[in-house]
């Protein structure tokens, strides 16, 4: 015996009551949505800026993940007794395929006018102070102008965007004494080996400027 199935009649009254749910078209996330999102951006990234020597004349900057040097920078004088304008040699670190240390920059300080000059890669650029008394200073970087400035509490030395973003810092940067300093890169940026450069360079310089005049200051006031 076969069994047919006939369609079912539906009484006009109930079949309006009937509600057939609307799909809802779900938005396919991006990647650059997803790290825009804030549980999708990396960690900060944090390097060791370590002077060594009893008169720190030379520092390293070391990578705190994988204890690699990627910097080093010799000076021309000591930044306790500094009697000159300082002057900053930069230098990617020799590797078992490379015996050859390659310059990556230098940085020339101004007494007079307290400004730095920068030479990043193949280009001079002047890390400038933005007034007659504040100790913030703005330099052209490959992605714009960016400004090395202390906190409210006057510890942290930033590099900010012109956006009030800070891309990095060095963390209880006065005390001209301490003889390791940690610089910390912000995780939401994407850097490059170029703009890291520039960030170390300009950061340094102008750290060890401050670390000059607050040795200065002390050395009066004793």
């Amino acid at each position: 015996m076969e069994l047919i199935l006939l369609p079912m009649k539906l009484n006009p009254s109930k079949q309006a009551n009937i509600r057939i749910p609307r799909l809802q078209r779900v938005k396919k996330q991006t990647p650059e949505a997803m790290f825009q999102s804030p549980q999708f951006t990396p960690p900060s990234r944090f390097l060791q800026v370590k002077f060594e020597g009893h008169i720190h004349r030379r520092l390293t900057v070391v990578d705190s993940n994988t204890s690699t040097p990627i910097c080093i920078a010799d000076s021309n004088g000591s930044i306790l007794f500094c009697t000159k304008p300082l002057v900053l040699s930069f230098y990617r670190p020799s590797t078992p395929s490379s015996a050859v240390q390659t310059q990556i920059g230098s940085a020339s300080s101004h007494w007079l006018t307290r400004t730095i000059d920068l030479q990043l890669g193949s280009s001079t650029v002047p890390l400038k102070p933005k007034g007659k008394i504040t100790r913030s200073a703005e330099f052209q970087s490959s992605i714009g102008p960016l400004t090395w400035q202390h906190d409210r509490s006057h510890d942290d030395l930033q590099l900010v965007h012109p956006n009030g973003d800070w891309l990095a810092r060095f963390k209880d940067s006065g005390s001209y004494w301490t003889k390791t300093v940690v610089l910390e890169i912000s995780g939401a940026v994407q850097w490059g080996p170029g703009l890291l450069d520039e960030i170390m360079i300009s950061g340094i310089a102008k750290l060890m400027a401050e670390r000059i005049q607050n040795a200065s200051t002390a050395g009066a006031g004793a």
